[in-house]
């Protein structure tokens, strides 16, 4: 029922997408806004920007929850799984594991070029979560398990 944007004038919207009208915006950004992603839950959302950061963001009340410090480049990409852990792609050539509750890094994994993309998939199971494809600005896509973190 909602969609969340970003924008290159550092805010986030959130849409009613019955209505077509902004619900809410978000500041708190000095750059431009490149990723954002929905948790399951629908109630909380994740954003990457140039600045570096990812932020975590209460959708219901607008306010900033965690700020997530780790990048030494713009934040691309974005994806949350289904259990909480957030997957983070940057210009700095690497894909980040934190944790979605306490804003803790879990885990690093570089890439041969820069992080243009990455999505939570499901393994070989079915079970969705458990593992993540990304895509570098080379061309090359990795495959990362998130099995024990």
């Amino acid at each position: 029922k909602t969609a969340l944007s970003g924008s290159g004038d550092t805010t986030l919207k959130l849409w009613d997408l019955a209505t077509g009208k902004v619900l809410r915006t978000l500041e708190g950004y000095s750059g431009r806004i490149n990723a954002v992603a929905i948790a399951a839950d629908g109630k909380t959302a994740l954003s990457g920007s140039t600045d570096n950061t990812l932020k975590v963001w209460d959708l219901q009340t607008g306010t900033e929850l965690l700020t997530l410090t780790g990048h030494s480049d713009s934040v691309t990409a974005v994806a949350v799984t289904p259990e909480g852990k957030v997957i983070s792609g940057s210009l700095d050539k690497t894909l980040k594991v934190w944790d979605l509750q306490t804003g803790r890094e879990l885990a690093t994994f570089t890439a041969d070029a820069a992080i243009q993309c990455c999505a939570v998939a499901a393994d070989f199971s079915g079970t969705v979560g458990r593992s993540v494809v990304a895509g570098d600005y080379s061309g090359r896509v990795y495959f990362f398990s998130l099995e024990g973190l």
